[in-house]
């Protein structure tokens, strides 16, 4: 079990709305979290976009590339605006 993003190769990352901003998840190949204490200086977002590309950018510093689109898995009640969206990045 790893906790740190430099001991992958392959992350799954997911991105949704918390309280009393947009929480990110990542984890690693075996399912385990990745990069929970790295994340904690990111800055919050204020839109799904934003943390989007905050997360894709801190990603690439790591030697992270996006390996498939960010996707939409969940939307709010109206069905109109994204809480959920997910994607998958790999070392280059």
């Amino acid at each position: 079990m790893t906790d740190k993003i430099d001991d992958v190769s392959t992350v799954s990352v997911m991105v949704m709305r918390g309280n009393p901003g947009w929480m990110t998840g990542i984890s690693g190949p075996d399912g385990d979290n990745v990069a929970t204490y790295e994340l904690d200086g990111l800055p919050q977002a204020n839109s799904l976009v934003e943390a989007e590309i905050l997360v894709t950018t801190w990603l690439a510093g790591r030697g992270f590339t996006l390996s498939s689109p960010w996707r939409t898995v969940d939307y709010s009640g109206s069905g109109e605006k994204a809480v959920q969206t997910e994607a998958e990045f790999v070392r280059k």
